[in-house]
Formats: structure tokens, sequence, C-alpha cells
């Protein structure tokens, strides 16, 4: 049993219809929290590093740095974006100072079922993978080779730079995105990220999308919500809304349609 999907969310378009898998050309795959779990514990320690730079280098008080961090984040969709607009902030220095520390290599492990899923089990139709993040290449290159993964396996990195500042949820984001993976058509596409907030902007552009984490359900009755979470996806009929890992996505594909292969496991 999956349950029927009462999400008012999906009755937009929407998910990842595994019925019209034939169709998916583009795959655009956000990086921290989805690439690996938030559980590694990255997100909290990127935090800090974000407060210690307000209070640093821009005089915040250290009581009210998480609350002006995050509001800055609801605003602009991420917090250097606000500092941008604000304090005109160089990125560059900013990055340095909240991602030189990370110990990447201790905190993500590395994951070769994702490595052989991404180079395996998708869709014959699919020309083209992108990292599509609002961080920076470099953050994303270490976390690539945290999990073990060549970046060859994907034809490139779509990162806020690219992107000219601009970030998901922005609508401008997802049309250089496309744009720059050399997508005409979005409903070709398909984006997963766990952030609710950038999966509702990217569905309203037509790009097919997946939640993934674990809020990835949001039916608003609880037997629907029960057999998802057995299940590790939230589903409507053909349409996958949602997973609890980039992993639970590749094998519920699977499961629905074959172009996605058959050796995924969780």
């Amino acid at each position: 049993h999956t349950g029927a999907c009462s999400m008012s969310e999906a009755r937009q378009a929407g998910g990842f219809d595994s019925i019209a898998a034939r169709n998916t050309r583009t795959l655009l795959i956000d990086l921290d929290d989805t690439l690996y779990p938030n559980e590694c514990g990255v997100a909290p320690v990127v935090r800090e590093n974000i407060d210690d730079y307000l209070v640093k280098h821009l005089g915040v008080d250290r009581s009210s740095a998480p609350d002006t961090r995050h509001r800055l984040f609801v605003q602009y969709g991420t917090t250097l974006r606000g500092l941008q607009e604000q304090f005109q902030v160089d990125p560059h220095h900013y990055w340095k100072a909240i991602h030189h520390s990370l110990p990447y290599d201790r905190m993500i492990p590395k994951d070769p079922q994702l490595v052989s899923a991404l180079k395996e089990n998708v869709p014959i139709s699919v020309q083209r993978k992108f990292i599509f993040t609002n961080a920076d290449r470099n953050h994303a290159l270490h976390v690539l080779r945290a999990l073990g993964i060549d970046p060859s396996v994907f034809d490139g990195i779509i990162d806020v730079e690219a992107l000219d500042f601009t970030n998901k949820p922005d609508p401008r984001a997802y049309a250089r995105a496309l744009k720059l993976a050399g997508e005409a058509e979005s409903s070709r596409a398909l984006f997963l990220d766990d952030s609710q907030r950038n999966v509702k902007a990217a569905r309203a552009f037509n790009i097919p999308s997946v939640l993934i984490g674990e809020n990835f359900c949001g039916c608003s009755e609880e037997p629907d919500r029960a057999a998802h979470r057995v299940a590790g996806s939230c589903t409507r009929g053909s349409e996958i809304l949602g997973a609890r890992t980039i992993h639970t996505f590749f094998r519920s594909a699977s499961e629905q349609h074959a172009t996605w292969g058959t050796n995924v496991t969780s």
C-alpha cells in the first residue's frame, strides 16, 4: 500500500512520474543534505561558522547572530545572498571562512552505492546530470571527493556563482540552471532537493521535482503518512513526490519503471 497523497502541493505539476520516465532528459541534483543525509551533521557546523563570521567580520552581537542568519536565509534563500545585499560581503571571503574548517572526510562517508546508482541506474533517456547547489563549486568538489564520486560522473556543477548569485528558490535560478544544463524543456528535467521551498518553486517552474530527506512526506492524512514512512517514499499513483534518501528515490523509481535499472539498493 502506497497511500494516496492528498498534499496540496502535489496537485501542482509535479513529482517524478515514473510512467513518463522515458521523457526525463536532464537530472538536476542538489548537493548538501541530498547527495548525503542530514545525519552527517554538516549543516549545524556550517551554521555555527556563519554565526562566527557574522560576529567576527560584521560586528553582529553573538546572541543575535543565529536570528540574523535565519532571517537572511528566509528572506533571500541563502544567508550569503542577504549578506551581499545588505553588507556587500565578498562571497569568496565568506566561503573560505565557513567551509575551510569542515572535516569533509570525517563527516561524509564514502558511498559506493550512490556512485553505482549515478553511473548505472538512471533512465537511458537521461543525457545530462548536474549538481545544482546554492553553495560554491569548491565546496561541491570537497563533498563529491568525500563521497567517493568522481566529478566526471556529472556533466557539470551549477553553483551559485555560475548562476550570477541568484539562488534557489528564486525562479531566475531555475531558468539559468536549465540554460546552463542545455535543457530547453523544463518538463524534461528532474530536480532532487531536500528543501520543500526549493522543490515547490521548481514545480511552479514546471520542473518535475522530488523532495529528499526526513520530511519527504507532506500528506495531510495520517494513514498516507504512515504508509509512506514505511515505504520510505511519498507517492501518488505513478508519481514519486518525496523520498527519505536519494537511495530510496532510486530504488522506488526502479521498482516503478524498468528503465531505472534493477541494481539499486537502499
